[in-house]
């Protein structure tokens, strides 16, 4: 199944930075969470930026369902398991009540409002909010690109040396 990185509407805590790239897009660490992401699932993420940002970047190609991830998080065993595990019509939360991952039919899809995937476009969609109890690693303000970078240089690290 493809997937899909994209923003929620969290994006603002990001701005400045944000209005110039996506918060996927921004580098901390040896990657941007976008090539962080592909390099932990082996497969092309398709971005889904907001609305002025969009024509940036390709169109996926069209499939049936998108597994989509936070672009904001920094990827995790229980993360990967949790797509694996991915139920039609819910989205997976945490504790704080960011949107971690869900996963779209183009059956019922159009694209979100502005680009983003909000609380109010997965309800408009009839999806379920699922809580979880993950504590993800996830970028939620400006200082967050500071505090948290030693963590995703060593996890990045860990990536380009790893062995197979």
């Amino acid at each position: 199944m493809p997937y899909l990185i994209f923003e929620d509407s969290l994006r603002v805590d990001l701005l400045p930075i944000t209005f110039s790239r996506p918060a996927f897009m921004i580098r901390m660490g040896i990657f941007t969470s976008k090539e962080r992401w592909e390099k932990v699932l082996g497969s092309s993420c398709y971005p889904l930026a907001y609305s002025y940002l969009q024509s940036l970047y390709t169109e996926p190609f069209r499939a049936d369902t998108y597994i989509c991830i936070n672009g904001r998080l920094l990827p995790s065993d229980e993360l990967l398991r949790l797509a694996g595990e991915l139920a039609p019509k819910k989205y997976y939360t945490d504790a704080e009540g960011h949107i971690l991952l869900t996963s779209i039919s183009l059956d019922d899809q159009t694209l979100p409002p502005k680009g983003l995937i909000t609380r109010d476009y997965l309800d408009s969609l009839g999806y379920e909010e699922v809580l979880t109890a993950i504590s993800p690693k996830i970028i939620s303000s400006l200082s967050d690109i500071f505090s948290l970078n030693r963590e995703f240089i060593h996890f990045d690290f860990k990536l380009v040396t790893q062995k197979g």
